[in-house]
């Protein structure tokens, strides 16, 4: 070691006071020794200054790259999280909307099915009373060919209420006619009149004619204006009978 030279250069020189002045050339030695102790140390300090940066070179890196890859991973496990959180609420409110638009579709559908069931029925119920009033409306017409006028205004009472139900109003005036015309003016012809039954019937026609569903604009006053005095001559008709 170059210590241990310096300290053999020191020891051989004479400890006489002849010697108390080093000779140059032992000054040079111990120099020289000097040189190279601290160039070696230097040289020492160096290999390790460069092994320690080779190292700090490599695992810094290495660090830095782990780190930075756990970033990477940590931020793409959150955008995933993130962008599959959007997912679920974007497919939620896409079927949301989806349930609520077939929801209203089938809504839709239904109240379309049923006000079509509707208007089927009531124009089906309107053909079932056109037809039961025309069938009243013929008997009331073969009671008239038998003279049997109490049973033909009857019959056209109930022709009338059926076709004025079934807003068929030309077939409910033709029946109104034919009592007003030919029932009640001929009633009294009949041997057996009864008038209780025929003030009924008449009741029952002028209450329905004049009742506020029917009698819309009064469109049948005047109708029920010519019942009551049709039948009121007919009355004096019959008391002048009866009289004679």
């Amino acid at each position: 070691m170059p210590t241990q030279a310096v300290l053999n250069t020191v020891s051989s020189i004479p400890s006489t006071p002849t010697a108390s002045i080093l000779d140059a050339s032992a000054i040079t030695t111990i120099i020289n020794n000097l040189n190279t102790l601290y160039s070696s140390a230097f040289t020492q300090f160096l290999t390790i200054f460069g092994l320690l940066f080779a190292i700090v070179g490599l695992v810094v890196p290495y660090i830095a790259a782990r780190y930075q890859a756990k970033s990477l991973k940590a931020e793409k496990e959150t955008l995933e999280n993130k962008i599959n959180e959007e997912i679920a609420i974007a497919k939620k409110e896409i079927r949301n909307e989806l349930l609520e638009d077939i929801n209203s579709k089938i809504k839709e559908a239904e109240n379309t099915s049923i006000t079509r069931m509707e208007e089927k029925f009531k124009a089906l119920h309107k053909k079932y009373l056109c037809t039961k009033a025309a069938t009243f409306f013929l008997q009331a017409r073969s009671q008239l060919d038998k003279k049997n006028y109490s049973g033909a205004l009857t019959d056209f009472s109930l022709s009338v209420r059926a076709y004025v139900e079934g807003e068929d109003e030309a077939n409910a005036q033709r029946a109104l006619r034919n009592i007003i015309e030919y029932c009640l003016p001929n009633i009294n012809k009949e041997d057996n009149f009864d008038e209780k039954e025929i003030e009924e019937e008449i009741k029952l026609l002028t209450d329905f004619l004049e009742s506020k569903e029917i009698n819309i604009n009064n469109r049948y006053a005047n109708d029920v204006i010519l019942i009551n005095k049709a039948y009121k001559e007919a009355k004096k008709t019959k008391n002048k009978k009866d009289d004679a």
